[in-house]
Formats: C-alpha cells, sequence, structure tokens
C-alpha cells in the first residue's frame, strides 16, 4: 500500500506558459502535461489531445487496453468517471500508457487522495461501513455483557462485606474478566484467516469485513459477456440485406448469412458492408496488436483491412481490378451505452465519396434507419439469431457524395449523424461460448440456496439463450419479457411473441414462469414504483446501462444480501454497490469492488462463498467460546465470592495466558466446507440458536460444579469435608485463598471446562470441515488436557 501511495515520478508540465519539468507530487488540478509511452499517470486527468492507449486494468480490471481520446469540444456534459461515457476521454491515476502518437496532453482534474486511486487505498485502509446484522447485534452483545458485569460488581461487593477496597477489587477483577478483550481480536483474525485461504484460491480481498456477509449471500447478479461467457466475440458472419440502395430488389430482405467477408459478392451491399465492417470501429494498434473493443477488434480483423501508421485504413483488394482503396476517417464517435450506438465518418479514396456509417443495438439501428431500408422480417430475423446466443449487431449507411466538403461533415454533431435517414446494411454476428466452469459454478450456487441473475447489456433473446444454455435456469421453463410499447410495459412470451394477459406477479410467484426485463421497461417501472413487486420474480435484466445496473443492484439490497460479479467494465458501479462484489480483474486489489480475482471463473464465486460461510460460522464459534469463558469464569467467582476462596496464581496464568489465548486460536483454523450446503449460517448473535447454545453449556458447567461441591460435602468414603472457614484469612491476601478443597475442587472442574469449551464449540461440518480435521485445535486440546491433568493428579 505505501509503494501503490507514493509513486512519484518527472511530469512535463505547462506552467506560466512556459514548459517545466516537476515531479508528480507538485501537480494540482487545472496543470497541463504531456504524456509519455510507458508513463504511468500520476493524477486523475482528461485527455485534451491526440489519442493514446492506457492499461487501465489496475483499477477497473478490463483485460485488455483501452484506447482514449480527446474530448471533444461539443456542448455535451462531460464526466470523469471509471463507468460513464466519459471514460473515453478519461485518465486515471495508476494506470499506464502503453501507446502515445505525436505529442498527446492532459488536463489534470484531480491529484492525490480525490483521484481513483486515492480512493482505492483510502478504501484499503479506512474499509466503508456496512450494516451487517452480525455487527449491529455484536454492539448490543457488549451492552448486554456490560450490565452483567455490574450486576457481578454489585453481588460480588455484597458477598464479601461490601465496604472496603478488597471487595472493590474483587468485584472490578470479576467483572473484567466478563468483557474479554480477546473477542475482537479472534473475529478479526478469523477473517484475516478466511482471506488468506481466498488468496491462495485466486481471489484478493481489501476490506474483510466482507467475508461475513459473502457468508449470507442470497442473490447473485452477473454481467453476460466476459463473466459467464468467455472474454471477447468470435466472428460468426455477416447477414446482408439486399435491395436497400434500390438497385438491387425493390423491396429489401435479407440473404444468406455470410461467414467469410471474402465470400461477399461484389454488389452495392457487399461493397458498402466491407466499408463498414473495416471503417466503422474505434481499434488502433500498437505494433502488430490490435487494441480496442473486443468486438471491434474481432470484426476488424474479419475484414482482412490494415491500419496505416497515419491512422487510415487499408481495404482488403476486392473487384476484378484486384486494387486496394483506402479510407480516411473524418469524424469518429465511440460507443455510448446510453445510446448504444457508435458511428463513423470516412472518406473512400478510391471513389472520393464520403460515408456515415453507424454501428449498434439492432434495435437501435432499426430504429434510426429509413424504414423503406428495413426488411420486413426484421424482427423475426433479429429474434431467431438472438435465440441462437448469437450477438447481434446491425449496421447502417449513408453515402454522401464526393461534391460535399470534408471539412463541413468533420463539424457535424452525432445527433446529425446517427439520424433517421441512414439506409440499413445488415447484421454483423458474433458468438459468445460459455465459460467451462459456469454451468457447474451455477449450479454449486443454486444448490446453495442462492438466487442468480443475470444484468446484462446485451439483448434480452441472447440472454435467455446463454441463461438456459448455462443452467442460469431452467429450459422447459416459460420465460415472459417485459418491455415498454406504445409507452407502457407489456409482457410477452419469449418463445412465442404472444401477450400475456394474465397477473405476471402471481404466475411469477407460484413459479409457473420467469421473467426479464429490458432497460426500458426497468426505467418505466422504477419512474411508476413497481419494481420492487416483480423485482426478485425476474431472472434476466437486458439492455441495461451501468447506471441501471447500479440501481438494480441497490433496490434488491434492499431486502437481501446482494452479490454481484462483472469484469470490471461498464457494471464497475453495480460492483461497488453490491454488498459482496468481486470484480473479475488481473489486479489483486480493484478499487472497483471489495474482491477481485484474476482466475475470471466463475467458480471463484462459489469459493467465495464457501470461505464466507466458513468464516461465519468460525466466528461465531469463537464468539461462543470466549463469551463461554467469561461466563465460566464469572460463574467460578460466584463461588469464590460465596466461599470467600480463589484460584491459584499459576491457575489464573494457564487459564487467561495459555489455554483461552491457544484454543481462540485454534478455534479459527477450521477449514471450509468442500461444497456450499443448502442453507446459509445464522448471522444473529442474539437469535435462538445462538444463544441457547451458549445458556445451555453454562447450564452444564454450573450443574457439575453443583453436582461436584454436593458430593464433596456428602460423601464420606474416606473423609468427612467441613466447609471452608475463611474468616481466619485475610481476604485482601488473596493468594492465601486457594489453600481448601473447595478450591481445588473448583480449580480441577473449572479449568477443563475451559479447556473442553473450545472442542465443543468446534463441532459441525455443514459450513466448515469436520471437526477433526482442525488438527491444531486437536493437538493444543490434547495438550492442555495433559498439563491439566497432570497439574491435578
Amino acid at each position: 500500500i505505501k509503494m501503490m501511495a507514493e509513486n512519484i515520478i518527472s511530469c512535463d508540465v505547462l506552467r506560466d506558459s512556459q514548459w517545466k519539468t516537476l515531479p508528480s507530487s507538485h501537480l494540482v488540478p487545472g496543470d497541463v502535461i504531456q504524456l509519455k509511452t510507458g508513463q504511468v499517470m500520476p493524477a486523475d486527468a482528461v485527455l485534451l489531445q491526440d489519442d493514446i492507449v492506457v492499461d487501465e486494468s489496475s483499477l477497473t480490471g478490463e483485460p485488455l487496453p483501452i484506447r482514449k481520446v480527446p474530448l471533444r469540444n461539443d456542448e455535451q456534459y462531460y464526466s470523469c468517471d471509471t463507468c460513464g461515457d466519459g471514460k473515453i476521454h478519461s485518465l486515471f491515476s495508476g494506470t499506464t500508457v502503453q501507446y502515445t502518437s505525436l505529442k498527446p496532453l492532459a488536463l489534470v482534474l484531480a491529484t492525490r487522495t480525490n483521484t481513483d486511486k486515492g480512493k482505492l487505498i483510502q478504501k484499503i485502509l479506512y474499509p466503508q461501513n456496512v450494516s451487517f446484522i452480525f455487527h449491529e447485534q455484536l454492539k448490543l452483545v457488549f451492552c448486554i455483557l456490560m450490565g452483567y458485569a455490574l450486576i457481578l460488581l454489585a453481588v460480588g461487593s455484597w458477598w464479601l462485606g461490601g465496604t472496603g477496597m478488597t471487595a472493590w477489587f474483587y468485584g472490578t477483577i470479576c467483572a473484567a474478566q466478563v468483557m474479554n478483550p480477546l473477542l475482537p481480536a479472534m473475529l478479526v483474525v478469523g477473517q484475516s484467516v478466511a482471506a488468506g485461504r481466498l488468496k491462495k484460491k485466486g481471489v484478493f480481498c481489501v476490506d474483510l469485513p466482507r467475508i461475513l456477509m459473502a457468508g449470507k449471500v442470497q442473490v447473485f447478479c452477473f454481467d453476460k459477456t466476459g463473466t459467464l461467457t468467455k472474454e471477447g466475440l468470435e466472428y460468426y458472419g455477416i447477414h446482408p440485406s439486399h435491395g436497400t440502395n434500390g438497385n438491387e430488389l425493390k423491396e429489401p430482405s435479407f440473404g444468406d448469412i455470410i461467414h467469410n467477408i471474402n465470400e461477399l459478392n461484389d454488389t452495392e451491399t457487399g461493397r458498402l458492408m466491407k466499408i463498414g465492417l473495416s471503417g466503422c470501429h474505434s481499434v488502433t494498434h500498437i505494433g502488430a496488436e490490435i487494441v480496442g473493443n473486443p468486438v471491434d477488434s474481432a470484426m476488424f480483423q474479419a475484414s482482412g483491412a490494415h491500419l496505416c501508421e497515419t491512422g487510415d485504413i487499408l481495404l482488403s483488394p476486392s473487384g476484378p481490378d484486384h486494387v486496394p482503396s483506402t479510407l480516411k476517417v473524418l469524424r469518429r464517435f465511440e460507443f455510448e451505452h446510453t445510446r448504444a450506438l457508435m458511428s463513423v465518418v470516412v472518406m473512400d479514396t478510391k471513389t472520393q465519396h464520403i460515408h456515415i456509417f453507424c454501428k449498434g443495438a439492432f434495435e437501435r439501428i432499426g430504429n434510426i434507419c429509413s424504414s423503406t431500408s428495413v426488411p420486413s422480417e426484421f424482427d423475426n430475423v433479429t429474434s431467431h439469431m438472438a435465440r441462437e446466443g448469437l450477438y447481434v449487431l446491425g449496421m447502417a449507411h449513408m453515402d454522401l457524395g464526393s461534391a460535399i466538403d470534408s471539412s463541413q461533415v468533420a463539424s457535424w454533431s452525432r445527433d446529425t449523424l446517427e439520424s433517421n435517414q441512414l439506409q440499413f446494411l445488415g447484421l454483423i454476428l458474433f458468438r459468445n461460448s460459455l465459460r467451462d466452469d459456469t454451468a457447474n459454478a451455477l449450479h454449486a450456487l443454486q444448490s446453495g440456496s442462492t438466487r442468480t441473475v443475470m444484468i446484462t447489456g446485451d439483448n434480452a433473446l441472447t440472454a435467455a439463450a446463454i441463461s438456459r444454455t448455462c443452467g442460469l435456469m431452467p429450459r422447459v421453463t416459460q420465460l415472459v419479457l417485459g418491455d415498454v410499447e406504445n409507452s407502457e410495459v407489456v409482457w410477452r412470451d419469449m418463445d412465442t411473441n404472444r401477450l400475456v394477459n394474465s397477473d405476471i406477479l402471481q404466475l411469477a410467484s407460484n413459479g409457473n414462469i420467469e421473467l426479464a426485463l429490458t432497460g426500458y421497461a426497468f426505467d418505466a417501472l422504477v419512474d411508476t414504483n413497481k419494481i420492487r413487486d416483480i423485482l426478485f420474480e425476474t431472472r434476466i435484466f437486458s439492455r441495461m446501462t451501468p447506471a441501471n445496473k447500479r440501481v438494480c443492484v441497490e433496490l434488491m439490497m434492499e431486502r437481501k444480501i446482494t452479490a454481484m460479479c462483472g469484469d470490471g467494465g461498464n457494471d464497475c458501479g453495480a460492483l461497488r454497490a453490491a454488498h459482496v462484489g468481486i470484480a473479475m480483474s488481473e489486479a489483486e486489489a480493484s478499487v472497483v469492488s471489495p474482491f477481485s480475482t484474476p482466475r475470471r471463473s466463475v467458480q471463484a464465486c462459489v469459493d467465495l462463498l464457501i470461505e464466507g460461510r466458513a468464516a461465519l460460522a468460525t466466528s461465531f464459534a469463537s464468539y461462543k467460546y470466549l463469551i463461554m469463558y467469561g461466563e465460566t469464569m464469572a460463574t467460578v467467582k460466584f463461588f469464590t465470592f460465596y466461599y470467600t476462596m480463589s484460584f491459584s496464581q499459576w491457575n489464573f496464568i494457564l487459564v487467561d495466558a495459555f489455554i483461552t489465548v491457544f484454543c481462540a486460536f485454534a478455534v479459527t483454523r477450521a477449514g471450509p466446507a468442500t461444497s456450499l450446503s443448502p442453507y446459509r449460517p445464522t448471522a444473529r448473535i442474539l437469535g435462538p440458536q445462538v444463544i441457547l447454545s451458549v445458556l445451555g453449556q453454562l447450564v452444564i458447567n454450573a450443574g457439575f460444579l453443583v453436582g461436584a461441591f454436593i458430593w464433596l460435602y456428602t460423601r464420606d468414603d474416606f473423609f468427612r469435608c467441613n466447609e471452608w472457614d475463611s474468616r481466619a484469612t485475610d481476604a485482601s491476601k488473596w493468594w492465601l485463598l486457594g489453600d481448601s478443597f473447595e478450591a481445588s475442587l473448583l480449580t480441577f472442574v473449572s479449568l477443563f471446562q475451559f479447556v473442553n469449551a473450545a472442542l465443543i464449540f468446534n463441532y459441525g461440518n455443514v459450513f466448515r470441515q469436520f471437526w477433526a480435521r482442525n488438527y491444531l485445535l486437536i493437538i493444543v486440546w490434547a495438550v492442555f488436557v495433559a498439563i491439566v491433568s497432570y497439574w491435578e493428579l
């Protein structure tokens, strides 16, 4: 952490109209700095000039380098956020500049602890407090113990005469022993042990109390792409539309799916699709490596085009002359989640024509295109593709001709480019394969009484296909989709597209159907305050923006302990908000969430819940043992006050310095269970299960002590024992009060109770390994039993 916080480098800073080289610790908001390849960003900033490529894995968990573009001089609102649309212009402290061109400049926005990196360090040093019933009731337990200690103080003082320093001394010691100072320490030790085991499994934690919350997770939300499915997308093919340009067919219609772009016939649509695939993206290159959005990278590589050093795009040769042409990018608007679109203006140097291409979610492309260019079977075809589990994008186009001035087009706004005058070109298809362990991991979570939910930005039909394939929900379950039609939320069967007019909530509550929602329907239900009624009946949330994901998780957190798993990209807001967020990040500590894992495996979520449940069960075992220590000691004190006797000093040393410390630590070493059980451990310290466990053990211990004293005074097999008379002894000389049969009997019985309590509360193999597998505790218990037995005999 110290190394993370004290990363000071030299920077070229523009101060007083002059470039100066200053330490990064001297930077202030408003400074303009020059960036270099290999430089670690010293502050949060916004890019002002030239494109760069940045590695952000240490913050967002994004595994691939990200292309950053300069902030545009327009009227759009800009926000420096790791999750917002302004991210494409933002640079974050601690990230690494991998590639620069020309002379990139950036404006410093935040420094030191105000940066996202600074917030990460603050979060590690000062974890955010979250309301958890275990911690809330622990405070109440301390208050109850304090009240009990005051009662013991009063009783002890009364039995010892009620006056004088001696009575106050004994009463205070009795009260102090009820409040064991090891209790908070052992709870933290148990969490640290669990964090160490998680680290060995490749799951890193920056907020230890969240481990206990992981043991009570009731709902686990997952992003789809890069989380349940493999990182990146595989190019599958294109589905061109013929007749779009009016010279092929009168009525536009879809042709055959073409998997190899070189198989596109030499038609106007085929030529435009090649240009669109080659130019409508935001990728760049570092040497021979293509860098950018995984979708854009897969599409560009399939196009066969090449990036030139100048930024121009060299198309693959086509046509009878096989003469390649070059595209000049005049204007580019990167993908925005709120629009679900990206657009680009390019010039074909071969024809000198300027083209507008727009690519994005097929629903959005269908809406912004001229209705005469969209095939009549558009909805049926796209729905079928999505049901097959394909990732479907649409492509639209407009030919501006060669007469228009390129400088004029370069000044157009995004709304102008993405108008409803575009012509539909076709669909771009990608396949997203499941991770190898996704199905087994989801089955394990569901077997552990954890509801699994998908929150994705993808289409509902694709999300449903992936959900059924991976077992997020049963294949045969009827799935009903809620979407907005004519400003109202309507429900349709996703397989038949028929309207469902029955009471949706009742059908879902009875388990007859599963529900899915689009982002538009989610917003509408949130606005009308109806979302809470169906929130926990909904299995799939589709077309969700990063803000939607965060709101959805926060709504679930109102009623249930909620976990979120994502790749740290557009779901970082939800990961931060969740009770338990786990980012599939290459970094050991990610600002995105309390947990991160470089394994990129859903099994890490199962491991987290297993360790969380084991840690919670271990915390209760430690809690009950140390509470039992205080209550056993209080019971012992009652007897010592009544008879005006005491332990010997060596007994106190043995109990407080050795038995309690070593046994309490050994209890925390119990290993986790091998799989998730169908039950979750209790988190209520004042619940009947915990109270009865402690009180039951206390009654048994007290019963043994009372029985032992009755036996001492009533049995005369060897001798007749009379009650100890301490009047001849100075009560202030406590070391003289242990020389009696009563003191020896109390020592003999209570020492075994102190030792055996650790073994008793270690029982249980639902959330942890079988009690005998805690070898350290078995050894510690055996050693102390041997010592106490030898001591007594």
